[in-house]
């Protein structure tokens, strides 16, 4: 399948891009759409972690105040959800995600640890961007912190522990919001029967 990209033009660009491009796509049948424009919100690629300690049936998320869910749903802004981040020029998605994990939740890590569930894209009509996921399966038998973030970036996250049946308890009760963290704790279901 071909596609004819005729003109990119950048509607707005900082800590976002905004793209808008005119085109032509080769429909199923062979023939060509007409002349089309759409909208490409550019993010870059993301990455995400489910902490979880499968000895000690524990799972670590984080919880944090999200402004785009403030502005359509306030009740549930501060969202409970996995350690994520934007991946940075020459950084691999491993390496992102032991930043982010030091940064956010203060838990140091080497990369061997990570296991790579997959990958998806958030909303492919609107946004390019995709999330990179993982699992880290450490011991969270001593970890007791409340807090993370980096101060610089305005970062107020709140560390949250949970036994391992009581996520899944709140996942089956619908209690989160937030997709990659669902995925995830779908994976970990899945994975383990928690007691």
């Amino acid at each position: 399948m071909k596609v004819n990209v005729k003109h990119i033009k950048r509607e707005y660009e900082g800590f976002f891009t905004l793209e808008k491009a005119r085109l032509q796509f080769e429909k199923f049948d062979g023939s060509k759409s007409k002349e089309i424009e759409r909208e490409n919100f550019y993010r870059g690629d993301s990455v995400a972690a489910l902490v979880y300690d499968s000895r000690n049936e524990k799972v670590t998320l984080v919880r944090q105040f999200r402004y785009p869910v403030y502005s359509v749903d306030p009740e549930h802004a501060w969202l409970i959800e996995l350690v994520a981040g934007r991946c940075e020029k020459n950084e691999n998605p491993q390496e992102t995600l032991v930043r982010e994990l030091k940064e956010e939740m203060l838990i140091s890590i080497v990369a061997e640890q990570l296991e790579y569930i997959g990958q998806f894209f958030l909303s492919p009509g609107g946004t390019s961007e995709r999330i990179y996921l993982y699992a880290a399966d450490v011991d969270l038998s001593n970890f007791e912190e409340q807090s993370g973030g980096r101060e610089e970036e305005d970062e107020n996250i709140q560390i949250l522990h949970f036994s391992t049946r009581q996520v899944i308890d709140l996942l089956e009760r619908g209690d989160f919001r937030d997709a990659k963290t669902i995925i995830a704790l779908q994976w970990l279901k899945a994975r383990f029967n928690p007691k």
